[in-house]
């Protein structure tokens, strides 16, 4: 699967995007890239062990939290794009 990085996020990656196999599920695959990128990319994924509300999470182009949150299922086709929350005025 290809995971994509989008704005500061990319700060923590210093990537714009990484390739992944084997992820059942989100949650595996947050884990997974947590133990890669650090305590700081950890840090903005997870907040009191849940997920943050800083950041969106998209499989294939639909929102993890219109499925099944961090238990949503990924196979290795999926496109996984993470991003912060935007706020503007």
């Amino acid at each position: 699967m290809v995971i994509k990085f989008f704005a500061y996020i990319r700060d923590y990656t210093h990537t714009k995007e990484t390739e992944l196999k084997e992820c059942e599920m989100v949650e595996e695959l947050l884990q997974v890239l947590c133990s890669i990128y650090g305590e700081k990319f950890e840090k903005k994924v997870f907040k009191n062990g849940q997920l943050s509300s800083e950041i969106i999470i998209l499989v294939n182009g639909r929102h993890i939290k219109h499925c099944n949150g961090i238990y949503t299922k990924l196979s290795d086709s999926d496109e996984i794009s993470i991003f912060p929350v935007v706020a503007g005025g």
